[in-house]
């Protein structure tokens, strides 16, 4: 009997300390919305299923693209154009910067 318990604690806190890994999701963004001011625009970033949407001005421009995050480093790519925005992700903080090197925007998680 005391076997039997000693192996079933052991495959307990297997199964909590797998179940920990499995549901943290440090490389992925979905669910969440970030906002972001430049210039009198305001931005709104979604990300959901590994993609994204960008929204400025209340749909005044909407843009679409794929994102990957190595480290704490978010590269976002856009669905049909070259651009591309990069930036580094602390907490709730996201600063992205275009690939044309217009400037840095930055974002706050909602």
């Amino acid at each position: 009997m005391k076997k039997f318990v000693k192996w079933f604690g052991i495959i307990a806190i297997v199964m909590i300390i797998g179940f920990l890994f499995t549901t943290c999701k440090k490389d992925s963004l979905d669910g969440t919305t970030w906002r972001g001011n430049d210039h009198g625009e305001e931005f709104v970033l979604e990300f959901k299923n590994q993609n994204f949407t960008l929204t400025v001005d209340d749909n005044k421009y909407v843009l679409e693209g794929s994102y990957i995050i190595s480290g704490n480093t978010v590269t976002m790519v856009m669905k049909d154009d070259d651009l591309s925005f990069t930036g580094p992700l602390v907490g709730n903080t996201l600063l992205l910067s275009d690939s044309e090197g217009d400037g840095t925007i930055r974002f706050t998680r909602q």
